[in-house]
């Protein structure tokens, strides 16, 4: 039996704002396991729920924005799907939503 991989996302700080926003609501215990690390937050976990709950939080920033969204933030979010890709298979759910379906045991 392999045991999943301690994947860290960073989120970069264009997305502080957002991402502590989200926290302070606590929709998902991912939310939770953010901590400060210089320049970023930090998740760490061997969840796919967590992994796919940041994937879909940036995916449905990137398709469906509240407000106008700078390129920095656009690069931001786009950063953070980035690297939950180097984690875990992340699979599309309609138009703007996603799903991690598998741990890629390899990191690239």
């Amino acid at each position: 039996m392999t045991l999943p991989p301690q994947a860290t996302i960073a989120i970069p700080p264009a997305l502080h704002g957002a991402a502590l926003a989200v926290q302070a609501d606590a929709p998902h215990p991912a939310w939770e396991r953010l901590a400060k690390k210089g320049r970023y937050l930090l998740l760490q976990t061997t969840s796919l729920a967590d992994v796919t709950e940041v994937a879909d939080w940036a995916t449905v920033n990137l398709n469906e924005p509240d407000g106008p969204m700078g390129r920095a933030e656009r690069a931001a979010f786009n950063s953070v799907l980035e690297r939950v890709g180097r984690w875990a298979h992340i699979e599309p759910l309609g138009d703007c939503h996603c799903l991690a379906t598998a741990w890629k045991h390899k990191q690239s």
